[in-house]
């Protein structure tokens, strides 16, 4: 046999670390030499485990059965989960089929044997029940298996070996005894003898110990980033804490757990998105919930009618209550909700308030019980749906009775005037004065209702509504209500119908106008159909609109006619919408877990503005800025927040957005912003700032200028390229400027370029060249050469100009001579970019490839694979060592010359580069594009930072400006004790629970 034991085991986490225990002490038992001469063997030979030993191939099946067919023993590792597995059991048919059931043996990790052993392990051929050979391994936590295996393995190795269990393990335990004893005798030897060369051995040791700590933390922080994406930032920012490196707990500093922390507290946000913030994890599956009116308070109901109370500002669970027993029957969550500070529950047989930490307020028990209730959404009342049953008569009545939300004191109740019961359908106005009600005859042949209650003046009126099933009831923002309903029937049956929609006047009853829609009936759809109406005035003009969705479509009517104004069709089933109440946009949110902006005047989506919130989404709502949505049967509610970092040292309105680059003063006292409310023509306000105070310090118009090309050329001077050919100067002291310009005509340059040291800028223009000397403010060097300029690049000297054609011809030219020579003539070339050395450059070519070209040695010293072309981002490092390279792939690396090799890549894309900033104190690297900036440490090739439209890292003030839009803020860099302070101030001593640990794996 090739295989002494083939190793059958599903890959779940427990059953892979228990498989691999066996495998490797199976194959490393030690067999005493007096067992060794009665069997004829040293060891057990080879163990077959598929994920050591099986070969990928095209036939995976016939792997498998060849190594079946050559293994003497089958070691089934058992749980619950094991029958499950087709290709396990499989494998013990096969292994049956090939070989018998004598030599099966059974590893027990989990569960009942009767749960975990397979069918074919317990019974015979004939169907008789068997007890199957095995060793149980089961254990708390992996160090009590780890301690089992140690003796169950002997059993299982004594099985192979065909020798007594009791014998092998009695000659282990000797063997054991003898080779301690000579340990013992080895160490006292060895460390006399060899002291100095086991001090070496334990540096070696701490330093593999400490390179094992660095890869841990590069892990912790990968799962940090991971639970991040996943929407819960507080258990992403304790998971990243774990990986932090402190004296307190030996770890060595590492920049990814640190980088993952600044992403968990949202550092350097500006609050402009909506993201994710928590998850607050229930015991089962969420039935409801609702925010109070300042958005740091929820109140949920798990399906077991458990309620909880959660602090929004840390994700803390204040109270948890588990359900009430009231006449041996669980006490029903009818409705929840808030007035103010106090959370109000509504159940079968009580209406409660309470505190945040669930102590009790009020407490209300209606005479009747609760059918349904509805607690007001600003807080004021509580209406609550009873029926009464009158013994006497034999009759029922139902009535709705409104409580006060803040006392729990019954302020009055009315009766039903219609014979038709109330639903679960309530809505209260803003003021407070008027409630609505649905009825639910629950069928179609009776007349159904809507109720409209006058809370001042204790009046009703009931509005006859089409279909037996109201869907919405709502007011409207000019004091109507609106009423959709359609057939009970067609409800249940899932049948194609119309939906009536209706507008009435809630003091008269008054249908003011209706219209119909059609609703397709899905026996799979989720969506809830609700009614929403502003009134909403942009650029001047006023908007009445009343919203209605049916499954998948959202409608935008006339408030005052009903006419269509725009519709739009979503992709999956609508839950819920919101509506702005500044501007045009509706915020929609799909089963799917969309949650999408939407113009109402013209259904288009803002793709730039939709929002992952989970796997799905059932109900959500917003308070204050705060999303809160729970998810199909999903025991977490996710929260969204528009976090913005606070902790700015500056912040400054401008007059106009920020639109291009930045640039700062050698000395980083002063920086400079791009900024302009016309781009398209080219028109720029470049704004210079004091990097102390924040403040503005003076404003330069630039006609012509050119997207992010702006640049300091000493500590008071900023020039700027323009299209037309010039260079503008702005002084920073004097606020003064001088323009240079190659021609006095109005020209349309086709390419720029400046010296990797700024103290050159050529133009290119058609087939003439000029070369400004930035210090001298003229033009030293011009002339024409005989092609066309497409690209152009300038070396430190000034001396040189590399040019490049519509066709990829490169030419050389000297700009003292005018003359030029065509280089690089084998291949086709998109760019050319200097260096710090004018002997280097790097030369892109359509094939594919960068090369660093050495005009000295006139060879390449670097050849890197490499698309990308005049957009694409090539730049030097200081030392001309490393390549900061983004192609045409939009993913950002470094590449080492020396090394030859890339040392660093982003693992995710990003937007076009701008411009780099390199710290020379930290030996770091910063990146910007229009979106993002990252900061690179270089000493570990780690992420140290990302800031949120960052537009400028100034090392020597350690400050991060960040501009979106007029809004201009300043930053100090955080550094980790500045981070895990923040952790502190936001969740206080809150750690990873144990079975979270066990989840992220850290330990």
């Amino acid at each position: 046999m090739k295989y002494d034991a083939f190793i059958s085991y599903r890959h779940l986490e427990r059953d892979m670390f228990v498989a691999k225990r066996v495998h490797k002490a199976l194959e490393t038992t030690k067999i005493p030499r007096k067992i060794q001469k009665e069997i004829g063997r040293k060891k057990i030979d080879r163990v077959f485990r598929d994920q050591e030993e099986l070969p990928i191939g095209s036939d995976l099946g016939s792997n498998i059965e060849a190594a079946l067919r050559e293994a003497a023993f089958l070691v089934v590792i058992c749980s619950p989960q094991t029958k499950d597995s087709y290709w396990v059991m499989k494998e013990i048919d096969t292994f049956i089929e090939m070989h018998g059931r004598e030599n099966i043996l059974a590893v027990l990790v989990d569960g009942e044997p009767a749960d975990s052993f397979p069918p074919q392990l317990l019974t015979d051929e004939n169907g008789n029940l068997v007890e199957p050979l095995a060793a149980d391994v089961r254990g708390k936590n992996k160090k009590e298996v780890k301690k089992k295996l140690k003796t169950e393995t002997l059993r299982l190795a004594a099985s192979i070996l065909h020798v007594d269990y009791d014998d092998l393990k009695q000659r282990h335990r000797e063997r054991q005894m003898r080779r301690n004893v000579g340990i013992a005798a080895a160490i006292a030897a060895v460390a006399v003898a060899f002291g100095g060369y086991t001090a070496y051995n334990l540096a070696k040791i701490n330093e593999e110990y400490q390179q094992k700590l660095v890869n841990e933390a590069r892990v912790i922080a990968a799962t940090s980033l991971d639970v991040l994406d996943d929407g819960d930032a507080k258990t992403a920012a304790l998971v990243a804490m774990e990986g932090i490196g402190t004296e307190e707990n030996g770890r060595p500093y590492v920049t990814d757990p640190v980088f993952a922390l600044s992403q968990a507290l949202g550092t350097y946000n500006l609050g402009l998105n909506l993201e994710h913030d928590l998850k607050l994890n229930h015991d089962v599956n969420i039935s409801d919930f609702a925010i109070n009116e300042d958005g740091n308070r929820v109140i949920s109901v798990d399906n077991n009618n458990k309620i909880y109370i959660w602090n929004l500002d840390n994700g803390e669970c204040t109270f948890k209550k588990p359900v009430d027993v009231v006449e041996e029957e669980d006490d029903r969550i009818r409705a929840v909700g808030f007035a103010g500070d106090i959370a109000v529950v509504a159940s079968d047989y009580y209406l409660r308030g309470y505190n945040d930490q669930g102590e009790l307020q009020y407490e209300y028990a209606p005479e009747d019980g609760i059918t349904f209730a509805k607690v007001d959404d600003f807080g004021k009342y509580v209406a609550i749906k009873s029926s009464h049953y009158d013994e006497e008569t034999y009759e029922r009545s139902d009535f709705i009775e409104v409580v006060d939300a803040t006392t729990g004191e019954s302020l009055k109740k009315y009766e039903n005037q219609t014979g038709v019961s109330y639903g679960a359908v309530m809505m209260f106005n803003k003021d407070g004065d008027t409630l609505y009600v649905e009825h639910l005859p629950g069928n179609d042949e009776d007349q159904n209702y809507a109720s409209v209650i006058n809370l001042k003046t204790d009046t009703i009126i009931d509005v006859p509504v089409e279909g037996g099933a109201i869907l919405d009831i709502a007011p409207t923002k000019d004091g109507d209500f609106a009423v959709v309903s359609m057939s009970y029937d067609a409800i249940t049956s899932f049948e194609d119908t119309p939906m009536h929609l209706i507008k009435c006047d809630s003091k008269t009853g008054e249908v003011k106008w209706s219209r119909d829609f059609e609703h397709n009936g899905d026996a799979l759809d989720s969506s809830y159909t609700k009614l929403g109406s502003r009134i909403v005035e942009t650029n001047g003009v006023e908007y009445r609109q009343l919203f209605v969705n049916t499954s998948k479509k959202m409608y935008t009517l006339d408030l005052d006619t009903g006419e269509e104004v725009s519709s739009f069709t979503t992709n999956s089933y609508i839950e819920n919408f919101m509506m702005s109440g500044t501007t045009q946009l509706i915020f929609v949110g799909t089963y799917d877990g969309k949650f999408a902006y939407y113009d109402a005047l013209t259904g288009e989506v803002k793709d730039d503005l939709i929002v992952d919130v989970a796997s799905s989404l059932i109900q959500f709502d917003i308070k204050n800025g705060v999303f809160v949505s729970s998810g199909f049967r999903s025991p977490n509610l996710t929260v969204l927040k528009f976090n913005a970092d606070e902790d700015y040292v500056a912040k400054t309105e401008m007059d106009t957005g920020f639109y291009g680059g930045a640039a700062m003063s050698p000395s980083g006292d002063t920086y400079v912003l791009q900024t302009s409310n016309d781009a398209a023509s080219n028109a720029y306000t470049c704004r210079v700032f004091d990097t102390a105070t924040g403040e503005e310090i003076g404003t330069i118009d630039i006609d012509g200028g050119r997207y992010g090309k702006l640049y300091y050329i000493d500590e008071d001077t900023i020039i700027f390229p323009t299209y037309s050919g010039a260079v503008i100067y702005y002084s920073v002291s004097d606020k003064k400027t001088e323009e240079v310009k190659i021609s006095e005509e109005d020209l349309i340059s086709t390419d720029y370029a400046i010296s990797t040291n700024l103290k050159y800028v050529a133009y290119g223009d058609d087939k003439e060249f000029y070369v400004i000397d930035t210090q001298a403010r003229k033009i030293i060097y011009s002339g024409e050469v005989d092609f066309n300029f497409w690209n152009i690049a300038v070396s430190n000297d000034g001396r040189t100009v590399y040019g490049i054609d519509v066709y990829g011809k490169a030419y050389k030219v000297n700009t003292i001579s005018g003359k030029s020579k065509p280089i690089f003539e084998d291949y086709k070339v998109n760019d050319i970019q200097t260096s710090q050395d004018d002997n280097i450059i790097a030369v892109i070519t359509e094939d594919g490839y960068l090369r660093v070209y050495n005009w000295d040695t006139k060879e390449a010293e670097n050849t890197i694979e490499y698309y990308g072309d005049d957009y694409s981002y090539v730049e030097f490092s200081k030392d001309n060592n490393l390549l900061y390279l983004q192609g045409d792939d939009l993913y950002f690396r470094i590449y080492d010359r020396q090394q030859d090799k890339n040392v660093f890549l982003m693992n995710n894309q990003i937007n076009d580069l701008s411009y780099t900033i390199y710290d020379e104190e930290k030996n770091q690297l910063s990146i910007f594009n229009y979106t993002d900036m990252y900061i690179i440490d270089l000493n570990s090739y780690g992420f140290l930072d990302y800031a949120e439209y960052g537009r400028l890292y100034i090392p020597q003030a350690q400050v991060i400006v960040s501009a979106y839009g007029t809004t201009m803020i300043e930053f100090n860099v955080k550094t980790q004790d500045d981070l895990i302070k923040k952790v502190k101030e936001r969740y206080g001593d809150a750690e990873l629970t144990e079975l979270q640990k066990l989840k992220y794996l850290v330990q």
